[in-house]
């Protein structure tokens, strides 16, 4: 008996959802505004999910105490962790108002708007790193080198 238990929650852990022919793509789905209980597993896979963001900023925090010395590379460590810890804080207030089955507040098109909001920022940090930086970094070379020729005052 307890053999086939295990064979049963091996099956259940290693088989994927089947999305493609679930209500998961309907509009309904997402739109519901009173979609139920968050099922144990689900609460469990959100909350690590939350979790790891809310790590991935204390991360990012700590690489920018760390990187000091390049103050734009710090500059956007410290966005990451922004990123991190606020979108995981709203995330685990997200479960909790789910948990609670508050009636607009636990409605799913709520996780959609976290992740085009996580999207959002994370597309102004990527732009931050690779456009916004390296154009400072040249620009300070420049001023750099235009004031290396100019008289220094004497002290």
């Amino acid at each position: 008996m307890l053999t086939i238990s295990i064979f049963a929650l091996k099956e259940k852990l290693l088989t994927p959802p089947n999305y493609m022919n679930s209500n998961f793509w309907s509009l309904h789905y997402w739109l519901n505004l009173n979609p139920g209980n968050l099922e144990q597993t689900g609460q469990q896979s959100l909350s690590i999910f939350f979790g790891l963001v809310v790590l991935a900023g204390i991360v990012g925090y700590m690489f920018a105490s760390k990187s000091a010395a390049d103050k734009l590379l710090a500059r956007v460590y410290r966005k990451i962790g922004r990123l991190g810890i606020t979108m995981g804080i709203i995330g685990f207030f997200m479960i909790f108002l789910f948990y609670q089955e508050i009636y607009i507040f636990s409605a799913r098109f709520w996780f959609l708007i976290w992740l085009v909001v996580v999207a959002v920022w994370v597309r102004s940090i990527v732009h931050l790193a690779k456009v916004k930086i390296p154009r400072e970094k040249r620009t300070l070379a420049e001023q750099q080198a235009f004031e290396r020729y100019l008289p220094q005052k004497k002290r």
